[in-house]
């Protein structure tokens, strides 16, 4: 056995010897190059507890096998041996990963030291690891880890509280251990090993209402007092799980946010932090994490009688509380609620709840923080030990069973011999990737620090015969394979392949077109995209490929489809002279085909037998770019009561035509949302389009003009009018214009949209109808005109509190059901109230932020409004009123310059003499 010898100095920080130092195995530890807040390398800091995580999978070589099952001969030094540096287990587990605290006399980037193991003749641990000292030396008055388990089955605690049963022991030498009140619990996983919540908070019933009550929560600390210091730094590690109530945090106070002398800080009714000191007034500061959050999250707090208290959210740079507070003498101390368990506990989990002399530094909290949050704060070099050994790895991953297993063993011998073997070929479970062993090296460790070793053994085979030499390592080999499909859109070949290519190997494929017809391209990913036109394709395989060899007619490309009145479905519709008949059948041809590309149709009416699904990448588009020359229309002897159009991909589009008479019927069940055009969840746009004429008598619709339920969902530039709706809504509030759960709706004219239904009874209030745009969410409507609409409760718009409207105009709209002049809630950005009869006009007290208007006085905003047309007029109330916004449109409806002047104009329209009049149709 080669022993290592240990020879120890008593230096500042009086370490104590060790009775005899023969360790079979170390490994050097380096603090790995982090840096602090500010992205700047970390300064070296003194006497500073680095967290080490031990375990079997993270030091390469390493095994509980060679140490003693409590850990008790694990010791830590500087490289050369001679220094003992102090430690605490904090968390041992032979099957995981265990924690160990240990003091650095000095630590920056690039410090290294070592841990070793493996004397069976140490009896018991050495008195560092439990007195405390290691952490009074670090500066810290308190240190309370939080992981003892409850007292039914907790029976001897650990570090400095050995024996203690029922309390949170403090690892200093100060001992300030702290009782746990009733409802504090332990829990598994804290930031550090096991932790506490600290309340479990009850529901009770006050005066018929839902209320949250915690008693006796946290945990209490007697003598605290004992080692006041008037400048302190405190820490903890937190997570929020219920609504805050002023929960505590750390209190030296009858209760945090109550008179007398102390400190203390928790939470408001809210998440945001509250400070306090000697007297009752309060400073503000934030919280790391949010209420209800599943993440631990480090907050510290520079404490500092007479001035401003600085707070630190996961090791950030310091930020100010709002005002100076002042304290002088303490009483006990209170982690997660009042000293005494009273009031509020803190709402949720707490670990490693420290206290330290003076104010910690950024860089000092910083490290803090990622010794913990980080696990790779630390690299740890292989293990060196002096036993036969055998460590089994896979290059260049470990790949299937291997037997051994993957890992280190040090139950073996030299001369023991056994069949050694690994799965040849392995399927990730993506099933596009796979590794094949290509072979093994058994090789015959020399010298382990240095790394050197010779070949023992080696071939071709996934199993041999293995022999045990003395420091062995086996390795076996892999080479990564990618799978490789390659398909045909069209009429054409392309030449052979293998289905599995080497990683890095470089494919050749040559296409090769049928007569009449020609390569449009290498669609690569299947994004219907033409990559690459060359009738050779060379790619390198360096992941999973997906191939389509794309053929079209000559002359033609495969990403178009034309639609005509005198086409037929059965053409091809790749150019104008062979088009299809129906935009349905053109859709379904780029679904089949590329996937994506772009429908164009000419002058006409085509009437949809039931719904137009765009769930790709695919736009439809009128050829004169003018909406009323192409018409969709509801086919009356179609499917009764389809929904006209549905787009369900963020790159879907209707552009340049006219959907109209979309029917929901009163026979049919279910929602029906969007009656003429729904863009559902995955978003879709529609632009310079009319969406008119839709009707619906199905109960619980909405958006009969248009619904809008994605973020990304873009109506822009378009005319939507004279949707129709005749009986209540969907339950609560429903828009018969727009209905919008999200997304933008711009530049686009409002008009004549209305609910007819006049049901009276119980539902009148229950079924809340808008006439022309119900927006909620993060819905955003921009230069729009709203006009002549009718509904149930609200004519024109109505806005949800995280909505947002700008630069539109709201006039002449009405509703119709007596006693239901309600005033409507908003976010402090928007409108605070809309009714929007046709009497009522909003004024400047009304917060009309964004120049929203609401009027009924037309004749002020329009060239002629009996006449529908909703030109801005020149020098009205609406002339360069509005706003410069993010995102504005360079053009209004009619395409002039969205700005002509100083500001652009409330609405739809610009307001520039125009011979054009508007009319809806």
């Amino acid at each position: 056995m080669i022993k290592m010898s240990l020879k120890v100095l008593l230096v500042a920080m009086a370490f104590v010897p060790l009775a005899r130092a023969d360790f079979l195995s170390y490994v050097d530890i380096t603090v790995a190059g982090h840096v602090n807040a500010n992205n700047e390398p970390l300064s070296e800091l003194e006497n500073f507890p680095v967290l080490v995580r031990i375990s079997e999978t993270g030091i390469r070589g390493f095994s509980y096998s060679q140490i003693q099952s409590d850990g008790k001969d694990l010791v830590f030094t500087s490289t050369d041996g001679e220094v003992i540096y102090p430690h605490e287990i904090d968390t041992w587990n032979t099957s995981g990963e265990s924690l160990v605290w240990v003091l650095l006399p000095k630590m920056q980037n690039g410090t290294t030291f070592r841990m070793m193991w493996g004397d069976e003749t140490i009896t018991e641990a050495p008195g560092y690891t439990t007195d405390g000292k290691m952490w009074t030396d670090a500066g810290y008055i308190g240190v309370w880890h939080l992981n003892e388990k409850d007292p039914e089955d907790w029976v001897v605690g650990s570090g400095s509280a050995a024996g203690i049963v029922g309390y949170s022991c403090d690892s200093t030498s100060n001992k300030l251990h702290g009782k746990n009140n009733v409802e504090s619990s332990h829990i598994e996983n804290g930031a550090v090993g096991a932790a506490r919540n600290m309340s479990k908070k009850r529901k009770i019933l006050v005066d018929g209402k839902t209320t949250y009550q915690t008693e006796n929560g946290g945990v209490s600390v007697s003598g605290y007092g004992d080692h006041h210091t008037t400048t302190l730094t405190a820490s903890v590690w937190l997570m929020h799980k219920v609504n805050a109530n002023y929960d505590a945090l750390l209190c030296t106070k009858s209760w945090f946010t109550g008179d007398g002398d102390g400190w203390g800080f928790g939470t408001g009714n809210g998440y945001t932090g509250y400070a306090y000191g000697k007297t009752k007034g309060k400073q503000t500061y934030s919280l790391p994490g949010t209420g209800d959050s599943t993440t631990w999250a480090k907050f510290d707090m520079v404490i500092k009688s007479g001035t401003k208290w600085k707070t630190y959210k996961n090791g950030s740079s310091p930020n100010e509380v709002s005002g100076a507070l002042s304290f002088s003498s303490v009483q006990d101390l209170g982690i997660g609620s009042s000293p005494d368990g009273r009031g509020n506990a803190w709402g949720g989990y707490m670990d490693e709840v420290r206290i330290r002399k003076g104010e910690s530094s950024a860089d000092w909290v910083a490290a803090d923080y990622a010794t913990i949050k980080d696990p790779n704060f630390l690299s740890y070099g292989s293990t060196i030990s002096s036993e036969p050994f055998l460590i089994v790895a896979g290059d260049p991953d470990n790949w299937g069973t291997a037997i051994p297993a993957y890992g280190n063993y040090f139950d073996v011998k030299s001369g023991d011999e056994f069949t050694a073997s690994v799965t040849a070929t392995n399927v990730v479970e993506s099933g596009v990737e796979r590794w094949i062993c290509t072979g093994y090296t058994h090789y015959k460790i020399i010298n382990q620090a240095l790394g050197t070793k010779i070949v023992s053994q080696q071939g071709t085979d996934s199993s041999f015969l293995y022999t045990q030499v003395a420091q062995d390592e086996l390795v076996w080999h892999f080479t990564n394979e990618w799978l490789v499909n390659v398909t045909v859109i069209g009429s054409g070949s392309v030449s052979t392949h293998s289905e599995w290519v080497l990683n890095g190997e470089i494919l050749s494929l040559e296409a090769t077109a049928d007569d009449g017809y020609e390569l449009w391209g290498w669609d690569i990913d299947m994004d219907g995209i033409a990559d690459i036109r060359d009738t050779n394709l060379i790619i390198p395989v360096t992941k999973a490929l997906s191939l389509r060899a794309v053929f079209s007619p000559v002359g033609t490309d495969a990403s178009v489809r034309y639609v005509a009145k005198d086409g037929d479905d059965s053409n091809h519709g790749y150019s104008v002279s062979l088009p299809k008949a129906t935009v349905a059948a053109a859709v379904a041809s780029l679904d089949a085909t590329i996937g994506q590309g772009t429908v164009y149709v000419d002058n006409g009416t085509y009437e949809l037998l039931e719904v137009l699904v765009v769930s790709n990448a695919i736009s439809i588009v009128g050829r004169t770019g003018k909406p009323e020359d192409i018409i969709l229309k509801h086919k009356p002897n179609g499917k009764e009561g389809h929904n006209m159009v549905e787009l369900n991909h963020p790159e879907a589009l209707v552009s340049s035509l006219t959907i109209e008479g979309g029917v929901r019927s009163s026979s049919l069940t279910g929602v029906g949302n969007g009656n003429n055009l729904a863009i559902l969840s995955k978003g879709g746009s529609a632009t310079n389009c009319i969406i008119r004429n839709g009707y619906s008598a199905q109960n619980y619709s909405a958006g009969v003009g248009v619904y809008m339920d994605s973020e990304a969902a873009l109506v822009t530039h378009c005319v939507i009018s004279n949707n129709i709706s005749t009986t209540y809504l969907l339950y609560e509030r429903a828009g018969v214009g727009v209905h919008m759960k999200a997304g933008r709706l711009s530049n686009s004219l409002i008009a004549g949209n209305k609910n007819t239904s006049t049901a009276k009874g119980t539902r009148d209030r229950n079924y809340f109808s808008v006439g022309g745009v119900f927006a909620i969410g993060s819905s955003r409507v921009e230069n729009c005109t709203i006009v002549g609409c009718l509904g149930r409760q609200c004519g024109g718009l109505w806005i949800g509190d995280t909505a947002t409207a700008i630069n539109t105009v709201i006039a002449g709209n009405n509703v119709f059901l007596d006693g239901n002049d309600y005033t409507l809630q908003y976010a402090s950005n928007n409108v605070s109230r809309l009714i929007n009869r046709a009497s009522y006009c909003a004024t400047d007290d009304e917060e009309a932020i964004n120049e929203l208007c609401i009027a009924g006085n037309t004749t002020d905003f329009f060239v002629d409004f009996d006449k529908h047309d909703y030109r801005i007029k020149g020098g009205g109330s609406l002339y360069n009123a509005g706003i410069m916004y993010d995102g504005i449109s360079a053009v209004d409806l009619l395409g002039k310059p969205r700005v002509i002047g100083k500001a652009p104009d409330i609405g739809a329209y610009e307001s520039k003499n125009t011979s054009l009049l508007i009319y809806i149709r």
